[in-house]
C-alpha cells in the first residue's frame, strides 16, 4: 500500500516537471573551477603528452612530449621547474594546458581541462582544475552514485550535480581563484580517472537540465539515505526553502537505514571533551528546539556528570561522527548480579554482589534484592530502593547523511519501481522546475 500511495504520489508531482522547458537564461556550459590542493607548498602537474606552460604575460614553456612541472613558491612569486630546470618566476598565475587529446595528472588522479596554480594563503598555492561544466560531471556523478545504479537514478543524480554547481558558481569559494570544493564540502569529484561509460550518458542525455525556481538554480542537496523520509531543510538548516520539504523515501535497501552505535557514559564524555567541551560522564542526550517531519530534532541538550550543555544535532551529529541526526537515545542500565551482603552508611549503601563487584548507591533509590528474592536489611533500614548504575548510552539511528534533498538510495529504489528520472527529481524537489539551460 505504501508503495503503491507514493508512486501514485510522485507521478502526478512529474506529470507538471517533464511539460515546463522554459529557457533559463544562464550560460549553457560554463567553466568550473575546482580546487584540487589547497594552500600546500608546492604542485607537481605532469602531462600524458604535450603541453604548455603559461605565466601571466608569456608562454614559459612549451613541449611536444610527455613531462611534468613543478611550481613552488618562492619570495618574489612562483618558481616554474621544467625537466629540472628552473624557467621562470611569476608573480601571477600560472597555467599548464595538455594539447587536444592530451591530460594532466596530479597526484595519480587525471584531470580533463587545464590546471591553474595560484598564490595562496601565508605563503603557499593553490591548484584549481579548470574544466566545462559537463565535463566536470563526467567526474562528479561516478563519485557520488555508483555506476552500476539503474539509468533513471544517474540521470537524476546528474541533474541533481550539474543544478548543485551551477548555484556555486554565484558564490565561489575564493572568488577569482576556485569555485568549489572537490569533496563532500560541495561535491567529491574524482576527475577523469574516476569515470564510467554510463555516468557519462547519465550526464549526455540531460545535458544542460538544472532544476530552477522563479527562474532562478536551487540549491539542490542529496544525500545517501535517509532512513524513511527526508527532512525540511528549515529543521536541518535554517532557512526556508520550499522545495526542499520532507517527504517520504523509498530507500528500503539502504544498508543505512538503520544503525546503532553505543557508548559508555565515560567513553561519551571524552568525545565532547576532545571537540573542547568538558562536560563529564555523559548521562543522557535529551532532544530539545523542534522536531521534524523524519524524527530529527534541532537541538539536544548533552547531560553530563560536571555540566549540561545545549548543542545543534548538527553539532551532535559531527563530534560523535554519526551517520545522521535521525537518532533515538536509549539509556542501558546495570545489574551488579546476585547481592551477597549489604552494607550501610549515613547516606549510602554498598552492594557487594557475587564475582566480586561493589555499588555504593543513594538510599531510597531502589530495592536491593538477594540471591533468593528477599530484600534485605541495611543497618536497621530495610533498604526498598536502589537504581542501578547507568552503564551505557545506545543511539538508535536512521539514515546516511543530512536527510534533506534527494536520497541516492531512494532515487534508485524509485527508479526500480519503473519511475524516470523527472518523476524522481519531482518528488524530491517539490515545486521546483526542470529547465533546458
Amino acid at each position: 500500500m505504501r508503495r503503491g500511495t507514493l508512486r501514485l504520489a510522485a507521478g502526478l508531482v512529474a506529470v507538471g516537471l517533464g511539460l515546463v522547458w522554459p529557457r533559463s537564461g544562464l550560460a549553457t556550459n560554463p567553466d568550473v573551477r575546482v580546487g584540487i590542493a589547497v594552500d600546500v607548498p608546492r604542485v607537481t602537474v605532469e602531462a600524458t603528452g604535450a603541453f604548455s606552460v603559461r605565466g601571466s604575460q608569456h608562454v614559459l614553456a612549451s613541449t611536444s612530449a610527455a613531462g611534468s612541472v613543478l611550481v613552488q613558491r618562492t619570495v618574489a612569486g612562483l618558481s616554474v621547474t621544467l625537466a629540472g630546470a628552473v624557467r621562470d618566476e611569476e608573480t601571477g598565475v600560472v597555467t599548464i594546458v595538455p594539447a587536444a587529446g592530451h591530460h594532466l595528472r596530479v597526484s595519480g588522479v587525471l584531470y580533463r581541462g587545464r590546471m591553474e596554480v595560484h598564490p595562496g594563503q601565508a605563503g603557499r598555492l593553490v591548484l584549481v582544475n579548470v574544466l566545462p561544466l559537463e565535463e566536470y560531471l563526467y567526474g562528479v556523478v561516478p563519485a557520488e552514485m555508483p555506476s552500476g545504479w539503474p539509468l533513471e537514478a544517474l540521470r537524476a543524480q546528474a541533474v541533481a550535480c550539474r543544478t548543485f554547481a551551477v548555484n556555486r558558481l554565484s558564490a565561489p569559494v575564493r572568488p577569482g581563484v576556485f569555485d568549489l570544493w572537490p569533496t563532500t564540502l560541495h561535491q567529491v569529484y574524482g576527475g577523469l580517472s574516476r569515470e564510467t561509460a554510463r555516468t557519462n550518458q547519465a550526464v549526455d542525455e540531460t545535458r544542460g537540465q538544472i532544476l530552477t525556481l522563479h527562474g532562478q538554480p536551487i540549491l539542490a542537496t542529496y544525500h545517501s539515505s535517509s532512513g524513511g523520509h527526508t527532512e525540511s531543510s528549515h529543521i536541518v538548516w535554517g532557512g526556508n526553502r520550499t522545495y526542499l520539504t520532507g517527504v517520504p523515501d523509498f530507500d528500503e535497501e539502504s544498508p543505512h537505514r538503520h544503525w546503532t552505535v553505543t557508548w559508555t557514559p565515560e567513553g561519551l564524555g571524552a568525545q565532547f571533551q576532545q571537540a573542547g567541551h568538558l562536560v563529564g560522564a555523559v548521562m543522557a542526550l535529551r532532544p530539545a528546539g523542534i522536531r521534524g517531519v523524519s524524527g530529527r530534532w534541532t537541538h539536544y541538550y548533552v547531560v553530563g556528570r560536571l555540566r549540561t550543555l545545549r548543542f545543534s544535532a548538527n553539532e551532535v551529529r559531527t563530534i560523535l561522527g554519526l551517520h545522521s541526526t535521525n537518532f533515538e537515545v536509549q539509556v542501558g542500565m546495570s545489574n551488579p548480579g546476585p547481592v551477597t551482603q549489604v552494607l550501610s552508611g549515613h547516606h549510602t549503601v554498598e552492594v557487594l554482589a557475587s564475582a566480586g563487584r561493589r555499588a555504593a548507591i543513594p538510599l531510597g533509590r531502589s530495592q536491593v534484592v538477594g540471591a533468593q528474592g528477599v530484600s534485605q536489611p541495611a543497618g536497621g533500614l530495610a533498604v526498598l530502593a536502589i537504581r542501578p548504575a547507568l552503564h551505557a548510552v545506545t543511539l538508535v539511528g536512521r539514515g546516511r547523511g543530512h536527510g534533506v534533498g534527494m536520497s541516492q538510495w531512494g532515487a534508485r529504489g524509485m527508479a526500480l519501481l519503473g519511475h524516470d528520472y523527472r518523476q524522481i527529481l519531482a518528488h524530491f524537489y517539490r515545486g521546483a522546475v526542470l529547465t533546458q539551460r
